[in-house]
């Protein structure tokens, strides 16, 4: 029998801070598994029977009035989307499934509405599955004897199987979703293939107890799973669908009165029993080549009890510490357990690929015509290899090409005697061969990560520094924008805005920056759009006038009071009118201080005067909607980003003739733009096939592909980006996220794209954004102001570099930057392509002597530093004191003093003798 790679992996008990701590969940007794585990989401059923709990992946004690789902009827099962991680599909015991669409950063208020509502059956709902391979299939299962397949972009019922006796208990997918399996209450487990009609192909004796039974496929493999009752004991078979006479192995578990859970792995094809109430869950490993299978370490906490179990998504796993699975046990405590499964391995430093298999992809391998119309598509794979498992392959591949023909200190050592046995062998030559013996004794990747010199830069120690824990804004409520593109929170040097939950309509408040209060429930707001909010920008001329953008075509601009808002502001300075669909975007030109660029959802792009309230441009690049688009610094051209994967660049003035396009990022969701110069550079952030966060940049000048691509990571959430262009700087931030990813761009150095570090926060953010320049303690070698937006609260950190000689201005890091340029043009002078004089912005403060003048220190020698710098000190001081002396004695010489003399004459004077 092959020895298994998995016979010693063992689950780790966590810890007090890993915990999910007082949930208000179900304790009742129930058929079915009370959690469901997504990408970025963990549910939970709740107390009351109709309602679940959605928490993010952020450990620690749940607050009580934490928002949940709320349906007609008890839940009765739940199920997250693979290729929409954001779908949850719930079932009711009134014969209706539910697919709610969550908020990626999570709830932050209840909910009662579902995206869809499928009605069709006509009792209880037992089982809910999404199809493994094509996107927006769903799969139920009923108490009436039938399941039905959906289509649920479109809300429609696709195909219907039924059996013809007995009420159907659960079901499961094939591997690649051509067939499903179900048991019957009639004691049959029976194979369905819905598209070659509504009647089972197969037919196999299964448990003959009365209550429930739970079905699993086992993965890619021709074998089926189920967990039932047998005489008086729970048991586990396994079927062939090949041999329908009876199934091909059968265990008894123990005597048991709960239902058996069962959870399978077909990556690593462990299987998990977990029974309601049971202190201990139970590991198999199901081997390939026999039918039984191999029992594993038994993980037990005598503590507590069991409520449910899941898996989960394996992007969550620490593949360099061997972590091969990752569980969340409900236990009877109200509390959620991760309980993490590694595999001891002598050595964690390199990549165990024996352990991870690929993956499949978010990208679904069909659509739903494609498999109605028969096609049965493998699931797309992709590496789980993390980056720094790819970069020491890269490296050991460059390695090996690199030194292939160098010959090892044996063979040059035998070359050489074999010279000198023939007296050919020349001085010179004897030196070379030792030279090269003596460099290939050190020809490794780790020698040669050693040799290396060490990368240049100015910001490599750049840290995040939050401010004091007084210094917030607290007890807001916060409403997510309708449109999840755009920024949450925005601000410059007086105001700072964001979005206010009234519950009906779009409303803003807008705050003094500087002043750390914590508001109530009834401050004053701009409450002027009949629907959601979609955007909202500061006029960077005028501190005090902003602009909203809303789902009711209108964008608004209000005049803010001098000092603070006192009362609801309900009547804008000027409305803008002219969309016909939802207003997605705007955008403030940079160097025209009254032109606005808007976006709608119809992919119409509207060029305003703000001044005048009147459209200036209106035009359409393409059907396809636009998810992103960006002013370039001087004012003359436009990115946008669309759902086809194109970028596009445009001068607006002339939007046919002057447009060229270039793919972008081939996922799904939407993207960010970012000019990194005045006209030739532009980064985009998105995500690729397989829905990793990945970030491009172009060059205008050689526009047909990027000139760089780079992974980030597997996270779900939009990344915003933030550029400090006098650093060369680029902070990333996502909503949702719970840390700030910061890197270099070197548009002079090959790889362009440097990343610097990650800051780790202790509570998510709901959006960032960058204040202006001149807000900035230069002294204090700030390069950075951000102000971070969460579901509570605003607070202040700042971006900064480690420096010795803080008393000097860091002249090479505060160059002037054409940045935070002020508004010059008026709109006629824009339209008419008036071109700016950009004016650059100076960080010097007054009387702060540069950097680059200071004196330069003496470097001493290790051995006598101490000694040598104290006379250099002596020394130093001594000469001081002499160049002060020496200038007063100086200044006294040269000073111009005009004595009137008294004598006589020169005539005068004469002989001493006279």
């Amino acid at each position: 029998m092959q020895v298994s790679k998995f016979r010693y992996v063992k689950g780790t008990v966590p810890k007090l801070t890993e915990k999910y701590l007082d949930l208000q969940c179900a304790t009742q007794s129930c058929d079915f598994n009370m959690i469901s585990a997504g990408l970025n989401h963990i549910a939970v059923h709740h107390q009351t029977q109709s309602n679940v709990l959605v928490l993010p992946y952020t450990p620690g004690k749940v607050p009580t009035n934490t928002p949940y789902l709320s349906q007609n009827g008890a839940v009765t099962d739940m199920s997250f989307s693979h290729y929409n991680p954001n779908v949850l599909a719930t079932g009711s015991d009134r014969s209706n499934i539910y697919l709610w669409d969550l908020p990626e950063s999570g709830l932050e208020q209840p909910m009662s509405t579902a995206k869809v509502v499928l009605s069709g059956h006509k009792r209880r709902i037992t089982s809910v599955k999404f199809h493994p391979t094509a996107a927006n299939i769903l799969l139920s299962g009923s108490y009436d004897r039938t399941a039905k397949i959906w289509d649920i972009e479109k809300g429609t019922d696709l195909l219907t199987s039924q059996a013809e006796a007995g009420d159907l208990t659960d079901l499961s997918w094939d591997w690649v979703g051509k067939r499903f399996a179900g048991h019957f209450r009639d004691k049959f487990l029976r194979i369905f293939d819905p598209r070659s009609g509504n009647g089972a192909i197969a037919k196999i004796p299964g448990h003959v107890g009365r209550k429930n039974a739970r079905v699993i496929w086992l993965g890619d493999e021709e074998k089926i799973l189920s967990t039932g009752f047998g005489r008086g004991t729970r048991e586990v078979k396994i079927y062939d669908p090949r041999k329908t006479k009876k199934s091909i192995f059968t265990a008894v578990v123990d005597s048991g009165s709960s239902i058996i859970m069962p959870l399978y792995d077909p990556y690593s094809k462990i299987l998990f029993l977990a029974s309601k109430g049971d202190r201990s869950i139970k590991l198999y490993e199901i081997v390939k080549s026999i039918k039984q299978w191999q029992p594993l370490e038994t993980y037990s906490d005598k503590s507590t009890g069991q409520f449910g179990l899941a898996i989960e998504p394996r992007a969550h796993l620490d593949v360099m510490k061997a972590e091969v699975l990752k569980v969340i046990r409900l236990n009877d405590k109200r509390q959620l357990e991760p309980i993490s499964l590694k595999v001891p391995r002598r050595s964690y430093t390199n990549f165990a690929s024996d352990l991870y298999p690929d993956n499949i992809s978010t990208e679904p391998a069909s659509s739903v015509e494609q498999w109605m119309n028969g096609e049965d598509n493998e699931p797309n794979y992709v590496s789980i290899k993390p980056k720094q498992a790819l970069e020491q392959e890269q490296e050991q591949k460059e390695y090996k090409n690199r030194y292939k023909n160098q010959k090892s200190s044996y063979q040059l050592r035998k070359e050489r005697e074999l010279q000198q046995k023939k007296g050919i062998t020349k001085n010179d030559e004897l030196v070379k061969e030792d030279e090269d013996e003596k460099k290939e004794l050190i020809f490794s990747p780790k020698a040669l990560r050693a040799q290396s010199i060490v990368r240049k830069s100015l910001v490599r120690h750049t840290y995040i520094k939050f401010g004091k824990a007084n210094e917030k804004i607290t007890g807001i409520k916060v409403q997510p924008l309708s449109y999840p593109e755009t920024n949450h929170i925005q601000a410059n040097k007086k105001w700072v805005a964001f979005p206010w939950n009234t519950g009906v309509g779009g409303a803003l408040a807008v705050l003094p920056r500087q002043e750390y209060v914590r508001c109530n429930s009834n401050i004053p707001l701009i409450h002027g759009h009949k629907k959601s909010i979609t955007d909202f920008k500061f006029i960077p001329s005028n501190d005090d006038l902003i602009v909203s953008a809303s789902e009711d075509c209108n964008i608004k601009i209000w005049e803010l009071p001098e000092n603070k808002i006192e009362s609801n502001m309900d009547q804008a300075k000027g409305t803008l009118t002219g969309h016909r669909f939802k207003v997605l975007t705007i955008n403030v030109n940079p160097v025209a201080h009254d032109v606005l660029m808007s976006t709608s959802a119809d992919s119409m792009v509207k060029l305003w005067d703000i001044n005048q309230q009147q459209e200036m441009i209106s035009f359409n690049p393409f059907n396809e909607g636009i998810t992103a688009a960006q002013w370039s610094i001087d004012g003359n051209k436009v990115a946008l980003l669309n759902k086809n994967a194109k970028l596009t660049v445009l001068d607006p003035r002339d939007a046919k003739s002057t447009q060229v396009q270039a793919p972008c990022h081939q996922g799904l969701k939407g993207g960010r733009i970012l000019w990194l110069d005045e006209a030739n550079h532009l980064l985009t952030i998105g995500f690729n096939k397989t829905s990793d966060r990945e970030m491009k940049v172009y060059d205008l000048r050689k526009f047909e592909k990027p000139i760089k691509t780079t992974f980030i990571d597997h996270a779900s959430s939009l990344l915003v980006p933030h550029w400090m262009p006098h650093t060369n700087v680029l902070l990333l931030a996502g909503k949702g996220d719970a840390s700030l990813k910061y890197y270099e761009i070197n548009l002079q150095d090959p790889k362009i794209i440097f990343p610097i570090n990650v800051h780790k926060t202790m509570e998510p953010q709901l959006g960032i954004c960058m204040l202006p320049f001149d807000t900035l303690d230069v002294k204090d070698v700030q390069i950075g102001n951000f102000l971070k937006l969460t579901k509570n609260s605003i607070s202040h950190f700042s971006a900064k570099v480690t420096r010795q000689k803080l008393d000097y201005f860091q002249d090479d890091l505060f160059p002037e930057t054409v940045w935070d340029t002020p508004n010059i043009l008026q709109p006629n002078d824009w339209q008419q392509n008036v071109q700016p004089s950009l004016e650059k912005f100076n960080f010097q403060p007054e009387g702060m002597k540069k950097l680059s003048s200071a004196p330069i220190e003496k470097k001493f020698s290790n051995k006598y530093k101490h000694q040598q710098k104290q006379e250099y000190e002596e020394q130093v001081s001594r000469d001081q004191v002499f160049d002060k002396l020496y200038s007063q004695v100086t200044s006294i010489n040269n000073e111009n003093f005009d004595f009137e003399r008294e004598g006589v004459d020169s005539d005068e004077w004469g002989d001493s003798s006279d």
